[in-house]
């Protein structure tokens, strides 16, 4: 067990190096960084629109969800009204 403890405090200490990256201390060329910004950009451009979308669409339901109250007083006002009227009827022959 302290074999592996001994591992994992080293591995934290320097994580391994994937061929992509350079060395820590800001030495070497990160190549393909360009291309990869770019589609990035490109990525978040496209986000953006998305976004821009559901905003709409959000605006979109809280307008519907806005005249909900209203509609279930209508509903059930002319609940009412029926069953008054059906009282009325029952009652007054």
């Amino acid at each position: 067990m302290n074999g592996r403890l001994h591992s994992r405090r080293q591995w934290r200490s320097s994580p391994p190096q994937s061929p992509s990256q350079p060395p820590p201390g800001g030495g070497g060329t990160f190549d393909g960084m360009k291309t990869r910004v770019s589609r990035l950009e490109d990525d978040m451009t496209e986000l953006k629109a998305d976004m821009k979308t559901v905003l709409k669409d959000l605006a979109y339901l809280k307008g519907k969800v806005d005249t909900l109250p209203a509609t279930l007083k209508l509903i059930g006002f002319a609940a009412a009204v029926f069953i008054a009227a059906g009282i009325a009827r029952y009652f007054g022959h």
